[in-house]
Order: structure tokens, then sequence, then C-alpha cells
């Protein structure tokens, strides 16, 4: 999200992947020269999947430090023939893969008889025929699964903050994960009961992380909560971690991690780490800054 113009960083990148491929004759020469655009011109963390109708090519990648989860997997059994880009492999029918972030990015174009042809970095990828290589959910499908899942969750919110024997306490980047969490806590804790939403930042220094993009959006999202449920005791604990109380941390971070492959695993659990202390300070949107300590 660019804060400054206020625009989501996710049509940004959309638009730049159009204008890279737009003039591409063929999927293999969209792959490369989206390859060199995302590497030259995209900081910081990302993983996309990108479809491009006119070349019938699925590109798909992350950046070169591995912080987004991205998957590929195909069918177990071999009568079965699909392919599957994902962020969270949770199916065992199917034989999943790591998308290695430091070879570019992967592809691969649906042929005019089924076929799949591989593409760049996709030799482990196995060519295969399918009739249905796209499914698109239909409206009430859709709907359905939207429902299902979000019954899903308020059932296991419910049952981890009912009864609770202290106070709730959510990692809290300000995110859209995050955000369904809080007010789904919301709507299954005590109207007493203050819930209290933990971000973590790092930086190199106290000021450096109160700058971080994710202190900002939970900054965003905490004023949006306590507007939509005024009466929530809602608490943001802002936690800032700089460069040498995280290295401090590192070794027994790293010593309980599994997985262990990439800088998001590390990322993830030294945020969950310095969440789990609980030890911050109080942000106050009269103030708009954080003045207690807790």
């Amino acid at each position: 999200y660019d804060e400054e113009h206020e625009e989501c960083d996710t049509y940004r990148v959309l638009e730049l992947a159009v204008a890279t491929t737009k003039h591409c004759v063929d999927a293999q020469t969209a792959c490369a020269a989206l390859t060199s655009t995302m590497r030259c011109k995209i900081r910081g963390e990302y993983a996309f999947v990108l479809w491009i109708p006119m070349l019938q090519c699925l590109i798909f990648g992350r950046d070169p430090f591995g912080r987004r989860s991205l998957l590929w997997g195909v069918p177990k059994n071999q009568s079965d023939r699909f392919l599957l880009v994902t962020s969270v492999g949770s199916n065992d029918l199917v034989e999943w893969h790591e998308v290695a972030p430091w070879n570019g990015l992967m592809a691969a174009r649906l042929l005019p008889d089924g076929h799949v042809e591989r593409l760049c970095n996709t030799t482990a990828i196995p060519s295969f025929k399918s009739a249905n290589c796209i499914t698109l959910m239909n409206d009430d499908r859709r709907k359905t699964a939207a429902s299902m899942l979000l019954s899903t969750l308020s059932e296991a919110v419910r049952l981890r903050v009912c009864g609770a024997s202290s106070s709730v306490g959510i990692l809290f980047s300000g995110g859209l994960d995050s955000a369904v969490l809080a007010a789904l806590a919301h709507k299954h804790a005590p109207p007493e009961e203050p819930i209290e939403l933990i971000n973590v930042a790092f930086g190199e220094n106290h000021a450096a992380a109160l700058r971080a993009p994710d202190r900002l959006a939970a900054r965003r999202t905490f004023a949006e909560l306590k507007a939509i449920a005024p009466t929530r005791d809602w608490r943001l604990v802002e936690v800032c971690i700089d460069r040498l109380q995280l290295r401090q941390s590192a070794i027994r971070i790293v010593s309980l991690i599994k997985p262990n492959l990439t800088h998001m695993d590390f990322n993830i659990a030294a945020a969950i780490r310095h969440a789990a202390h609980g030890v911050g300070t109080l942000y106050s949107i009269q103030d708009s800054e954080s003045t207690t300590d807790v």
C-alpha cells in the first residue's frame, strides 16, 4: 500500500507487468522480459501469479529473498492432471514444491491441444494434458466457499476466546488476515474484555521501526476497528525491535523454527517471539503517538 498516493501496490505491479508484456509475441519472451523488470524495478517482498490471456501463459514467482510463500504442485495420482500455484500447500493429494526465489520467474503455457508447455525455470514441472487447466468458480460456489471459510474461522476464534483466563492478544500487522481475526475476536469476546493488538516492527533503530509499513498499516486498521466497534476496549501495543535486539535473539529463534529455509521463515518467527513477550507501548490516536509503556 502506497501511503503517499493512497493506492494499493498490487495495482502498480499489475500495471508494470501489463506494460512489460503487452508487446511480447510469445510466452517465452514475456517470461524473460517480466523476470528482468521485476528484478530491476520492484523492491521489497512479493509473490504473484499472472495469467496472460493473449499468450495463454501463466507466469508466477516471488522476490529473490523468498520472503513471501509460493508453491507449485501436481497431483500424486498420475491419472489426475493439473497444476496448482498457491501460497499454502494443504492438500495431501498434491506433491508440493517450493518456488525457488533465486532462479527468476516460472511459467507454463497452455497449448491449443490442452497440453502445457514448460517455459523459463520450469524444468521440474512435468508436461501434461488437461481439458480443464483453469476452472473458475461461479458466483454461487464462491459465496458458499466464502461462507464456509468465515464460519470455520469464526468457530476457531470462538474456541480460543470464550472462557480464556487472560486477555485476548492478536499478532497484528494491520493487514486483511489480522483484521479479520480481530473482528471475529470482538464478535465472541465478552463486551467488557479488552482486545490487545500486538504489532511488531523492525528497524535500524526505534525511529525507523515507527515508520515501518506494518506499523503504519496497523495504526490505520486500528482506527477503523475503533470506529466500527467503539464500545470495545481496543489496545494497540506497539513493539519496536532494533537491529541489536534482533541480532541478540537470532540464534535462539533459528534453533527453534522449522522450516528454516528462507528469510520469510525467520521474519515470521521473530515477529511471533517478540510479540509473545507483550512488551511495548500503547498507541494513542488522540496524541498520534505511543505514550504508555505496557
